[in-house]
């Protein structure tokens, strides 16, 4: 999926403005970024779903947040392709992304890249991001009501322990768990100071770890499965591979179904302390409740 350097670089450019109008005090006028929103829109989905997919990132922390909002809109805006959905809901998942973090005007430029924090004052700083940043747009200019549910929800999670409201996955909106998810995504990636990116298919595995707690399943393994080829450069796990469980054996990887399986057939290789199994063990994990990938040793 390629997209144009000059679309990429007119966003964060359009995007400061917004920033700048809002931090300033200033009515935001979006007209500018809703002509932007159209024209990402088109691009995306005249494009050719092949090719690598390559995405910005920024040189510092001040840049951070902007940079990060636009990756997010494109990779939005690509999932939500792939559930079919209509160019005006095209329209308003992406400005919701652009617009996520608009909250974080006010951060500190040393917690602007984290999305929870380590202590109380961190996890309090950061939270208030999304109820700011929702409440300024919606006294600044007239958005639908989807967008500003996804400013305000886009950290709510599956087990209903996000922020602000604590609201579980069953009473999001489909908006919302799209830009949720591309909104972690594109965080695992990003470098920036004090934070090095995982490479792609690190962040997809961590995706998949995350199933069923920040996730619901069924959307963490149509993310890997439809946004893993334009990432990687082959299977979440290739033949062979080896791979850490939850019961502290090590195993390699023998048959997998899709490009982001998750739960492949598997050959076990060592007991949990480590030792060489005289008859390595085979499991399908499909079918074995009771063990878990937990981390991608090496690749084949």
């Amino acid at each position: 999926m390629n997209i144009s350097e000059a679309l990429k670089k007119r966003g964060v450019s359009v995007l400061h403005k917004i920033f700048e109008m809002v931090k300033t005090g200033q009515k935001a006028d979006i007209s500018e970024l809703e002509s932007y929103v159209a024209d990402m829109v088109a691009e995306v989905a005249s494009g050719k779903p092949e090719g690598q997919l390559v995405l910005l990132n920024s040189g510092d922390d001040s840049d951070y947040a902007v940079v990060h909002s636009v990756n997010v809109a494109f990779l939005s805006i690509i999932f939500a392709l792939r559930f079919k959905t209509k160019t005006d809901e095209l329209h308003d998942i992406a400005l919701g992304a652009l617009l996520h973090d608009i909250g974080k005007i006010n951060t500190p430029d040393q917690l602007i890249w984290k999305q929870e924090g380590e202590n109380d004052y961190e996890k309090t700083t950061i939270s208030e991001h999304v109820v700011l940043g929702s409440q300024w747009m919606k006294n600044a200019a007239m958005l639908p009501d989807v967008i500003i549910d996804i400013i305000r929800n886009h950290h709510e999670n599956f087990l209903g322990t996000g922020y602000p409201a604590g609201i579980p996955d069953r009473d999001l909106s489909q908006a919302v768990r799209i830009v949720s998810i591309c909104n972690y995504f594109e965080h695992l990636i990003h470098d920036a100071p004090g934070k090095p990116a995982l490479l792609p298919r690190d962040a997809f595995f961590e995706v998949y770890q995350q199933a069923n707690r920040k996730f619901a399943l069924k959307i963490a393994s149509q993310f890997v499965n439809e946004m893993g080829p334009m990432m990687m450069d082959g299977p979440l796990y290739q033949k062979t591979a080896l791979v850490l469980l939850d019961t502290r054996e090590v195993a390699a990887v023998m048959k997998t179904e899709s490009f982001g399986d998750s739960l492949p057939e598997i050959l076990i290789l060592t007991n949990s302390q480590g030792t060489k199994l005289a008859r390595p063990l085979p499991v399908n994990l499909k079918k074995d409740n009771t063990r878990k990938i937990v981390k991608l040793l090496k690749q084949s």
